[in-house]
Order: C-alpha cells, then structure tokens, then sequence
C-alpha cells in the first residue's frame, strides 16, 4: 500500500484520537487510484486543471478542491502525498506515463488527492465517533460515501457503477 503513511498523515490531523483498520487504508487507496485514472483522462482531453476538477469532482468538493490546489500554487504548501509516489501509482498501475515528467500534472494531483482523503477521513471519522467507535472500520468509510450525496456522485463517476454496486448498503438502513 503506497498511500497508508500519508493517508494516517491526514487522519491525524483531523482526527488525531481515531485510529484506522487496514481494509479502510486499502478502500481508500483504491479509490484514490482510480481517481488519478479518471483525472489524467479527463486532464488529457481538457489540458486545463480546474476544467478537469469540475468534470471529475463537481459540485462544492470540485470547487473546494480547485481553491485548494490555487492555495498551493500561491503559497507553494508542502504537498503531503509525494511526487514520487503518485509517480509509483502511475507506473504500477499502467496510467498514461507521459505526464511523469510534467511537475505541475502531479503537484495538481497530490493537491486534489490530498484534499479528497481529508474528506472522506472528517466524514469517516464523525461517522465512527458518532456510534461510540475509536476505530474507524470499512463500513464507516462506506457510509462516509453513501450518505456525502458529493462523495456518492464521485465514486459513482469514477467507477461508472450504480453506488448500490459498489457500496454493501445493507448495514445502512
């Protein structure tokens, strides 16, 4: 798992007396990766980052992650998910590798992965915390998902399935 240290990184600073079971880490990183995919897609066609953010993301989470990656370009904040291990991700996972060598493509997508693992970490978190739990499990990241209807719309968008396909629901009713 490339993305666990940095994805407890981002807990920590949102959730700093929560801890994390390891299927949670491994749910996130994957959909972390198949955002990278849908970005770079979706970057391919537009060459234009806030376009591209507004076409994968949408909605206030597009909008807040567009101001985030403008906030980093103007005061140049330290990314938290490095470089070098988007470039891993690209690489292992057969992504187009043209854009490896383009600094400004992965600062865009530390930037836009970062701001998306702190949501669904402050969502996951007030989910496990709310039923008494110190310990943020799998089916906390999935009701984080099902029930942000933003989340919900990205997951859905970046793994083109109905929600109810990729989320077990029946714990949520």
């Amino acid at each position: 798992m490339l993305l666990e240290i940095y994805i407890r990184q981002i807990l920590m600073e949102v959730h700093p007396n929560l801890m994390i079971r390891k299927q949670s880490y491994q749910f996130i990183e994957t959909i972390l990766t198949k955002l990278i995919e849908k970005l770079l897609l979706e970057y391919r066609r537009d060459n234009d980052f806030d376009l591209t953010i507004i076409n994968v993301i949408g909605g206030d989470l597009g909008e807040q992650a567009i101001a985030d990656y403008h906030r980093f370009l103007n005061n140049n904040y330290k990314l938290i998910y490095p470089i070098s291990t988007i470039v891993k991700i690209i690489r292992t996972k057969g992504y187009s590798t043209e854009y490896i060598g383009r600094e400004d493509v992965l600062q865009f997508l530390s930037v836009v992965l970062e701001y998306i693992t702190l949501v669904i970490l402050t969502l996951s978190g007030y989910a496990t915390t709310d039923n008494n739990k110190m310990m943020i499990s799998y089916e906390f990241v999935e009701k984080a998902i099902y029930y942000d209807d933003e989340l919900n719309r990205l997951i859905v968008k970046i793994y083109g399935l109905p929600i109810e396909e990729l989320i077990d629901t029946s714990h949520m009713m």
